[in-house]
């Protein structure tokens, strides 16, 4: 049992899986909402498939990057929920969580690339290239301006995530703009089976300044 937890953006959402299966999900999509809703909401989900504390073998997070305060929220609540337990931890990113929910079954031979963009302050993109052919990523996660972004640009490449709307007449596919507790049952279930689980006393969110910054000198 795999017990989901999406705080990095508008959404407060849980879901509960078992061996890749989704058993329930409940997502509310409001802002400034984490720390009033996500126990009550992780309380509510339990009840409602029956199940315990003690029966969650591993939590998976969307560690960002996204909204400084989401993010902070769901990594104490997930701490504290961990804390003295022998629940395993498996940090996800949002790029990797959009990628691996609309590739798969929107993949078209025409593209060899795979660029996931989300928005982030100063008018910017947090940014990830993932190669096709490999099914995997390709670079690793940096914020770009727009005008890096609209240079590397060319028809192999197809846009997703929130920021993708933001370039018109390129190639991108709708993936919508707030992330689920559920998308990321598989790619959690894939991490459990492989044993990457991160230290949750160690753990923190992917933040700001722990991206590499790609900028541009006038």
């Amino acid at each position: 049992m795999i017990l989901s937890v999406e705080t990095s953006g508008i959404t407060c959402g849980v879901a509960i899986s078992d061996d890749g299966n989704l058993i329930s999900s409940f997502n509310i999509f409001e802002k400034n909402i984490h720390d009033k809703a996500l126990a009550s909401l992780t309380l509510d989900i339990l009840k409602y498939s029956k199940l315990e504390i003690d029966d969650i073998k591993a939590i998976s997070i969307n560690a960002g990057p996204g909204s400084f305060t989401g993010l902070r929220i769901g990594a104490a609540f997930i701490k504290g929920l961990m804390f003295g337990s022998q629940i395993k931890l498996i940090p996800l990113t949002s790029h990797d969580l959009i990628f691996n929910n609309f590739i798969p079954n929107n993949f078209k031979k025409d593209f060899t690339f795979a660029i996931v963009l989300i928005k982030s302050n100063y008018n910017n993109y947090y940014y990830k290239k993932y190669d096709l052919n490999l099914m995997d990523c390709h670079s690793d996660l940096m914020i770009k301006t727009r005008d890096d972004i609209i240079a590397e640009i060319t028809d192999d490449k197809i846009l997703l995530g929130n920021g993708a709307k933001d370039f018109e007449c390129y190639n991108k596919l709708d993936t919508y703009d707030n992330l689920k507790a559920e998308w990321q049952v598989q790619l959690a279930n894939k991490q459990y089976l492989e044993h990457n689980f991160s230290n949750a006393s160690e753990f923190n969110p992917l933040y700001l300044n722990e991206v590499n910054i790609k900028t541009k000198i006038n």
